[in-house]
């Protein structure tokens, strides 16, 4: 010490070099000065401020330690917290970037962080606590925007909103995560809170399905579930960004229960058939529904199974299919038979239900064609042959508009006749006809088919049509020999007997 007194004497200086902000500061005869460069920052990112140690003194130093503190909320020092050298000769200096995060939401102006430390000069120890000037000069924008759609939930129920990110920066974004949180007590996220895209190019979106559940209890009215994405920019900087997303909760719907029979063909009088019924949800969701079948008044009707079966929990868009099985009376007459489904169920609020439909049968007549008397009819090869017989109606009503016809199939050729009008059939009541049809010549002799094809309009005025399959031999054309002139009188008579002709 000499027995001098020692001051810590600071020397604040402004100068303009590249555009920096430069501090110096001494002590008694000025051997350690610290200045800095590099010292405008923006936020949301990492920045180096350059510290540079100059031994202005006559001395070496040695064992020189330093620290960078911040103070300042969402200013840190990420890397070179501490620097150590092992000596500063006289009159020369040392340097060193300190790596500092700047938070995005950090605002522009002038902040203060401190370095501190330590050094030995001529074997005595000196501390050293030193202010270092940065300023944030450029604020953050954002680089992403967070939407949601559909906007609006039901309550009572679990919806599927879509959170969409989309990358809004001229530079592309890697490792994004989407995290996503209940704002309020009455809304509940039911699937994972955690999303992620590993790479989102500039201009491009990525959407995620977010299950939110929002309580019966819900008032109707705005509410918003809190989402919060993390990404990094090709530097290597990572940034966050939070956004309240608007969702409204509108009315509970009320249950719709619809009931389909799905058996699309008709029944004919004495089947023993099943019947299979769709029963569809919208609307909201029900629980414990149950199915009960109702017969026909007349009594036509008759359960061959349990007329009541459970559907069970039914949640909007879902359907069920149930099964009864039944028998049609004998005696039915054709047309379409209404039968009642009633549906009970428990809705979301607790509360019994009820839906009532009604679904018809249709049923047929029997309609079953055929000839009086089974017959064979036999045709010559490349001959019209003539064939009569009765139309028999096996059934149990009426047909109109009935229609009978060969079929050209196979050998068998239409000719003029092939087609006969009989008008309306009633059954049991033969109708006699008459169709004309040909064989081709190069038909094989023995044993074929004749198709006759009966049209007719059933009970609904639909047409329909039947096949009468009918026996057909075919043989060669028959050849008749001529009579020579001068055999007749007696003497042809007796060449005849004799088998001299």
């Amino acid at each position: 010490m000499n027995g001098k007194k020692k001051y810590l004497i600071p020397i604040l200086f402004a100068c303009l070099i590249a555009g920096q902000i430069g501090v110096t500061y001494a002590e008694d005869i000025s051997h350690l000065e610290v200045s800095t460069k590099n010292i405008y920052l923006s936020a949301g990112r990492r920045s180096n401020v350059t510290i540079q140690l100059l031994n202005a003194g006559s001395y070496d130093l040695t064992e020189i330690d330093f620290q960078l503190v911040s103070a300042t909320p969402g200013l840190s020092v990420v890397q070179n917290v501490q620097k150590v050298f092992n000596k500063i000769v006289s009159e020369k200096s040392v340097a060193y970037d300190a790596t500092l995060y700047v938070d995005q939401n950090l605002v522009m102006g002038s902040y203060t962080l401190t370095l501190q430390g330590s050094y030995l000069r001529q074997g005595r120890s000196i501390t050293l606590s030193v202010p270092v000037t940065v300023v944030v000069t450029n604020a953050f924008l954002p680089m992403v925007k967070l939407t949601v759609s559909p906007s609006t939930i039901n309550a009572g129920e679990k919806s599927t909103v879509g959170v969409k990110v989309e990358n809004i920066a001229d530079s592309d974004l890697v490792n994004v995560d989407l995290t996503v949180a209940s704002s309020s007590p009455l809304l509940s996220i039911e699937n994972q809170l955690n999303f992620n895209v590993s790479e989102l190019r500039a201009g491009e979106s990525a959407s995620f399905d977010v299950q939110v559940k929002a309580l019966e209890s819900t008032p109707i009215g705005a509410y918003s579930i809190a989402a919060s994405v993390y990404y990094s920019d090709v530097d290597g900087n990572r940034y966050r960004q939070s956004a309240s997303l608007p969702l409204e909760t509108i009315i509970l719907k009320s249950p719709i229960i619809t009931v389909t029979n799905l058996n699309q063909a008709p029944v004919h009088p004495g089947d023993q058939f099943e019947i299979t019924l769709k029963v569809a949800c919208s609307g909201a969701a029900v629980y414990n529904a149950r199915a009960t079948l109702t017969l026909d008044q007349r009594g036509l009707l008759s359960p061959v199974s349990g007329t009541t079966a459970a559907v069970g929990d039914l949640a909007p868009g879902e359907d069920a299919s149930i099964r009864f099985g039944l028998l049609l009376d004998g005696a039915a007459p054709a047309g379409q038979l209404p039968i009642t489904v009633t549906v009970k169920y428990i809705d979301s609020k607790g509360a019994q239900g009820t839906a009532t439909e009604v679904v018809t049968i249709p049923v047929e007549e029997i309609v079953d064609f055929g000839l009086m008397q089974d017959a064979t009819v036999t045709a010559e090869k490349g001959e019209t042959t003539t064939f009569e017989a009765d139309l028999l109606l096996v059934g149990t009503g009426r047909v109109e508009f009935t229609k009978i016809e060969v079929q050209p199939e196979g050998p068998i050729v239409s000719v003029s006749g092939s087609t006969e009008y009989i008008g309306a059939v009633d059954p049991d009541s033969p109708v006699p006809f008459t169709l004309k049809f040909a064989v081709a010549n190069d038909t094989a002799n023995g044993a074929n088919t004749l198709k006759l094809k009966v049209s007719y309009l059933d009970n609904r005025n639909a047409p329909q049509s039947q096949t009468i399959s009918v026996r057909l031999n075919v043989v060669d054309p028959v050849t008749t020999v001529p009579t020579q002139a001068g055999d007749g009188g007696i003497w042809g008579w007796l060449k005849r007997i004799f088998g001299l002709q």
